[in-house]
């Protein structure tokens, strides 16, 4: 849903805030929000997940944020169809950062993407 990015932005700044219960139940409703079968939905779902899980991983927050971030992957590996599209790598590089923070190399490299970084409009 359009409403759901929105509240993913006030989870950001609450976040940033270190208004952490409030980011957290934020980003809880942003993504109850674009729950659904429609591709659309669940690309909005896991580009929300992704970044809770980042916001987890900087928290040092690490199987919430690994379950966070492996659900984004699973949303747009299906939705998508591929491994290889652009938004599908930005999830990977957030579990590299997060399997970096949480010295785990084998996994970095399971997920390994080139640099860079995609920008949803």
């Amino acid at each position: 849903s359009d409403a759901a990015w929105p509240s993913a932005w006030l989870a950001h700044v609450l976040f940033s805030q270190t208004r952490y219960a409030e980011a957290d139940r934020v980003y809880r409703d942003a993504i109850a929000l674009t729950m659904g079968e429609n591709a659309a939905l669940k690309i909005r779902q896991a580009e929300i997940r992704r970044e809770y899980g980042r916001v987890l991983t900087s928290q040092r927050r690490v199987a919430e944020a690994e379950n966070e971030l492996t659900r984004s992957l699973e949303l747009l590996t299906s939705t998508y169809g591929t491994a290889f599209h652009p938004n599908i790598h930005e999830t990977k590089r957030g579990l590299m950062a997060l399997y970096t923070a949480w010295n785990k190399p084998d996994l970095v490299e399971r997920h390994r993407v080139p640099p860079g970084q995609y920008v949803t409009y």
